[in-house]
């Protein structure tokens, strides 16, 4: 069973908020051929990639937390 402590939901978040802020920065600039892209069209797309990308992280941090807790240095 996962412990969420406020640090790793912190980490988390901003982990999640920073690589979908900077990927759909880039891949927004490449669809619309504009470097940098329009705010709106950015700002669109980010809230989007961090709608998918938010939860997908915190399942990969609670499955690397519970495969660290089962390894024979914490039993």
């Amino acid at each position: 069973m996962l412990k969420l402590t406020v640090a790793t939901v912190i980490s988390t978040l901003l982990l999640s908020t920073i690589m979908s802020g900077l990927a759909s920065f880039f891949i927004t600039s490449l669809n619309t051929q504009q470097f940098p892209p329009e705010i709106s069209t950015w700002m669109s797309a980010w809230m989007l990639a961090w709608s998918i990308t938010t939860p997908i992280v915190f399942f990969a941090r609670s499955e690397e937390h519970t495969s660290e807790l089962q390894s024979p240095d914490h039993l």
